[in-house]
């Protein structure tokens, strides 16, 4: 697509792979380091694609200290007033082991707040983020709204044995 510069090979060709090896193609994109450029932002959006970010990183690659990243995290969370996400990378083992303490935290955090009242930390995934889309007509539509009618009729009749 013209005007695009250097992203818009390196993220179809990277959108390829995953297509190939996964059958799902890309709908989300993180960038490396964060970085963002206008030339970036409208490749993506030309291809429909969600930049995603994050806003609490404990840059856990510098190190493979555990505790710090539970440390890290666990105080965001606690400051948090509006949505958090957590920049972990897999391939770093004390990151990996932090998640479950992490987690832990969480449910932890949840059970102490629900005795108060206090709103509880709400985990969701990257679903949030994308569109919800229509399931594609099929023509099928109406034999599934008469046999939903018809099991509607079933339950509501009371049967007695």
């Amino acid at each position: 697509m013209r005007g695009e510069g250097r992203h818009g090979g390196r993220i179809d060709g990277a959108s390829e792979i995953i297509a190939y090896a996964t059958s799902v193609r890309p709908l989300l994109f993180r960038s490396p380091y964060g970085a963002r450029c206008r030339d970036l932002d409208r490749t993506l959006a030309n291809r429909d694609v969600i930049q995603v970010g994050w806003n609490m990183d404990p840059q856990e690659w510098r190190g493979e200290d555990e505790d710090a990243i539970v440390k890290y995290a666990t105080a965001g969370l606690r400051r948090a007033r509006g949505p958090v996400i957590l920049l972990l990378h897999d391939k770093n083992v004390a990151a990996v082991r932090a998640l479950r303490r992490i987690l832990d935290f969480v449910d932890s955090e949840n059970a102490r707040v629900a005795a108060d009242g206090t709103p509880p930390i709400r985990m969701v995934d990257y679903r949030v983020f994308l569109p919800i889309q229509p399931l594609p007509r099929t023509g099928l539509e109406p034999l599934g709204r008469s046999l939903a009618d018809s099991l509607g009729a079933l339950t509501s009749l009371r049967l007695l044995f």
